[in-house]
């Protein structure tokens, strides 16, 4: 087995993610899921939630 050597981390390793990046990059940070589709079901079950209990009257 080889042994890898150790990599060096420095300040030029760090990278700033903009706008969605961060989000496109790990989206189980932010949703608690790596599955994209899980995030529009998110909002349909939410819409549906609200719109049962009474705070709307159509879901746009």
């Amino acid at each position: 087995m080889a042994v890898k050597p150790p990599t060096e981390y420095s300040e030029g390793s760090i990278r700033v993610l903009k706008g969605l990046e961060p989000v496109k990059q790990r989206p189980g940070m932010y949703t608690r899921t790596d599955n994209p589709l899980h995030i529009i079901q998110e909002v349909l079950d939410n819409a549906a939630d609200e719109a049962l209990a009474g705070h709307g009257k159509k879901i746009k």
